[in-house]
């Protein structure tokens, strides 16, 4: 049974995908109510020190820093304080168990242990302990856009990444196009060594297909479990006075999930690289 302020409340087994990669949609994530009074109470870029003159730029506000924003309201923090507890974090367990068993035996031993899942604190809190995660709830967006561009390319999240979680807060009046999220995976055939050697942190075209695109839609949330497979990118938004706004999830481990083995020749082509600049 999931929490009534978590982000998982409604998720149905029809909301749980694994190809290419395990991740989550879910189309009406919170009770109308509780989504309405998050897009009402949003806050103003001014008063987290976003100026909104700078073009399409990305930017979070951690859950650390979510404490001291001015009149910040106490739905906001109660919903920030949730997606950074235990109990969160043992409903993400809960519904990936399988897979995180799978993908990272070192750091998930068994399906017995993990039905409890890691311990965790708060990102920003300090060092992360072994075998704990640190949470984060980020109030998130980009600024509005003055010329076309993507926010992000095509990647996977750092590799002491376990998940990341997007929850949508678009604007009723927002009509722009651009920001939708798209899933990849990689060619068929590609090794493990493969993908470390063609990866960087905008991976070209002709190493990927396109698998879905999910729409930039109020009260859509989307949850990845991170691996080297994880691949996704943001589509490029169009001119617009609107904010793209969304409350970003993530958790870190103290040490890396997962190592890029590339190829001798990719390192070397690289270092190259690198001298020439």
């Amino acid at each position: 049974m999931f929490n009534e302020l978590s982000l998982l409340q409604n998720l149905t087994s029809s909301d749980i995908y694994t190809n290419p990669f395990p991740h989550i949609i879910i189309k009406s994530a919170l009770p109308i109510g509780l989504c309405d009074e998050l897009q009402r109470t949003f806050p103003s870029l001014a008063s987290l020190g976003i100026k909104d003159d700078v073009n399409n730029q990305r930017w979070s506000t951690s859950a650390r820093s979510c404490q001291s924003i001015p009149g910040l309201s106490r739905t906001w923090l109660n919903i920030i304080d949730y997606h950074t507890s235990q109990s969160f974090l043992d409903e993400v367990v809960s519904v990936f168990k399988v897979h995180l068993v799978s993908l990272y035996p070192n750091f998930f031993l068994d399906s017995g242990e993990i039905l409890h899942g890691p311990k965790c604190i708060r990102r920003g809190d300090g060092d992360i302990p072994k075998n704990c995660l640190a949470l984060d709830a980020q109030i998130s967006g980009n600024t509005p856009v003055k010329s076309p561009g993507q926010p992000n390319k095509i990647h996977f999240d750092a590799t002491n990444a376990l998940y990341a979680g997007l929850f949508y807060l678009r604007d009723a009046s927002d009509n722009s196009d651009g920001g939708d999220l798209q899933i990849w995976r990689w060619k068929s055939g590609y090794s493990y060594r493969d993908k470390s050697s063609a990866y960087s942190p905008n991976i070209s075209l002709k190493h990927v297909e396109l698998v879905k695109s999910i729409p930039y839609k109020a009260n859509t949330f989307v949850l990845l479990i991170n691996s080297i497979d994880s691949l996704h990118s943001v589509t490029a938004r169009q001119p617009t006075v609107h904010t793209r706004k969304f409350l970003n999830l993530l958790a870190d481990a103290p040490a890396p999930f997962f190592q890029l083995r590339p190829s001798l020749l990719s390192r070397a082509r690289r270092k190259l690289a690198r001298n020439l600049r």
